[in-house]
């Protein structure tokens, strides 16, 4: 089988104005400009155009047997008219920043797909996707640091942030139903009837980031106009993998809704009422996967400064070091560098 796909989408502009204001980027305000030289502000722009996402895709199914299938796809997305700060100079009163319709960025990738349909109790499904997410700017303020240091509206084809070239998902399910696969008889009864268990294995190559050859402190540092270590996103976090577990199992409470006639001969069926008791396990293995690092060493829980030589000559001024150092080491102690520890979430689902 053949098939393809072809799909265009457009949006309102979205996005926040920079400095914590929630004002959305289309939205100019009258005194914005009047104070414009007092506020210093990036202002709002209320002619921007709507975001566009054009997408592409063309695929091939083929049986391998009577139980297995695979699956090629090809995949282009095309982002247009993505808004991005820009720098209008020689403006009046003075220079201001604001957004414009700048930036583009595509994805292109393929996608192989396996599929083993059910054989008895198993079941099992595997994909691989190779992709390359590529474009100007990652979000509406990426081009901020380039703006700050006095450069013009500079524009490059970069990996984006959010660029993991290797994709690869496995799932295994092991299942008894309530028919001909009922699974083993203890006791004179099929204890795991309606019972299951899914494994879900997942790994991803790590995203970009910019390497920086200067360590700055962690409160009131400038990673912005630091120098850089190669190219923008030219480094790469660690591989990220997860394996997550859900057992469950059914019960039937009947039915309901049943009609019968004056003699009591069933008309219409009920509907079945089901009752089904899970456990789902995130992180089965509770394995510790680093999803964000400080840019001068790579690392999610040492940014560099104090061992670095501006870090250790302030320290020298300090005049409890030791303390300054516990306090410190403490606040690098972030947990969004890393992903979620394991979670286990223990439910009843009512079906009727």
């Amino acid at each position: 089988m053949f098939y393809g796909n072809y799909d265009v989408v457009t949006q309102n502009p979205t996005g926040s104005l920079s400095g914590g204001r929630a004002t959305s980027v289309n939205v100019a305000a009258p005194d914005d400009y009047y104070y414009l030289y007092e506020r210093q502000l990036t202002i709002g722009n209320a002619n921007l155009k709507m975001e566009k996402v054009i997408k592409y895709s063309l695929g091939y199914q083929q049986k391998l047997s009577k139980k297995s299938a695979i699956t090629i796809e090809t995949f282009y997305q095309e982002r247009k008219n993505q808004i991005q700060l820009q720098q209008f100079l020689l403006a009046y009163p003075q220079s201001y920043g604001s957004y414009g319709n700048r930036d583009f960025s595509s994805t292109k990738g393929v996608t192989v797909k396996l599929d083993f349909r059910r054989s008895g109790p198993i079941r099992m499904n595997v994909d691989y996707t190779l992709q390359f997410a590529e474009g100007t700017g990652s979000n509406t303020t990426s081009q901020r640091s380039l703006l700050n240091s006095g450069q013009p509206n500079l524009r490059s084809v970069l990996p984006l942030d959010y660029d993991s070239r290797h994709i690869l998902n496995v799932s295994l399910d092991y299942r008894y139903d309530d028919d001909k696969n009922k699974g083993p008889e203890l006791f004179g009864k099929h204890i795991f009837e309606n019972a299951g268990a899914n494994l879900a294995f997942r790994t991803n190559s790590g995203s970009p980031y910019t390497r920086s050859s200067l360590a700055t402190p962690l409160a009131g540092g400038d990673f912005n106009s630091s120098p850089i270590v190669g190219t923008l996103n030219g480094s790469r976090k660690p591989w990220v993998y997860d394996l997550s577990l859900r057992v469950d199992k059914g019960f039937g409470l009947g039915t309901y809704g049943a009609i019968k006639d004056k003699d009591g001969a069933v008309i219409k069926k009920g509907r079945p009422v089901d009752l089904n008791v899970y456990c789902n396990v995130q992180n089965l293995l509770n394995t510790k996967n680093l999803i964000n690092v400080y840019r001068y060493t790579g690392v999610g829980d040492d940014d560099g400064y104090l061992t670095s030589p501006q870090g250790m000559q302030f320290l020298e001024s300090r005049q409890f070091k030791e303390a300054y150092t516990d306090q410190y080491n403490g606040k690098l102690l972030n947990p969004d560098k890393y992903n979620n520890p394991r979670r286990i979430n223990i439910g009843l689902l009512l079906e009727f």
